[in-house]
Parts: C-alpha cells; sequence; structure tokens
C-alpha cells in the first residue's frame, strides 16, 4: 500500500522530512501512521520513527515490516510528556 503514489500531500511529507534531516533529527512520531508511508519515508532517510494508530490489521502488517508501532489514540498517546 505504501507503494502507492502519497496524494497531493505529498510534497508536504517531503518537506517535513527535509526540515527533519536539516535539523539533524534522531526520532519523529507519526499519529495516524496508517500504511506507514511516512514511517516508510523517514527510515529511507536514516530518521528513526514510532508511528501510533488504533489497532487492526495494518499495525501488524506494519510490524512484520519492521517499522515500531504502537495500538494508541491522539488524545491518550501511550508515551509520558515531553517525549517528543
Amino acid at each position: 500500500m505504501r507503494d502507492a503514489p502519497i496524494d497531493n500531500h505529498g510534497w508536504l511529507f517531503e518537506r517535513f522530512l527535509e526540515q527533519l534531516w536539516e535539523q539533524d533529527a534522531q526520532h519523529v512520531l507519526d499519529v495516524g501512521c496508517g500504511a506507514g508511508r511516512l514511517l516508510a519515508a523517514a527510515r529511507e532517510r536514516g530518521i528513526s520513527a514510532t508511528g501510533v494508530d488504533q489497532e487492526g490489521p495494518r499495525l501488524a502488517g506494519l510490524r512484520a515490516e519492521g517499522f515500531s508501532v504502537l495500538d494508541g489514540k491522539a488524545e491518550q498517546l501511550p508515551f509520558p510528556d515531553d517525549t517528543y
């Protein structure tokens, strides 16, 4: 599914990742990671990423591909404050 074009917001992903790279970011949190497009793009650039989304087949598939993904909701992230 990640191989599909990244709709009209693909430029936004690219610009976001460029800024992370320029700032020497070590890790990014993708809330609502869905199919993992941002996770994959970050990995390709050597940026560590963790995805959070509601549990389901997509998360299982991302885990099988070695992505760090957690079950959670944006309103109740499974991290201590100020982690990201």
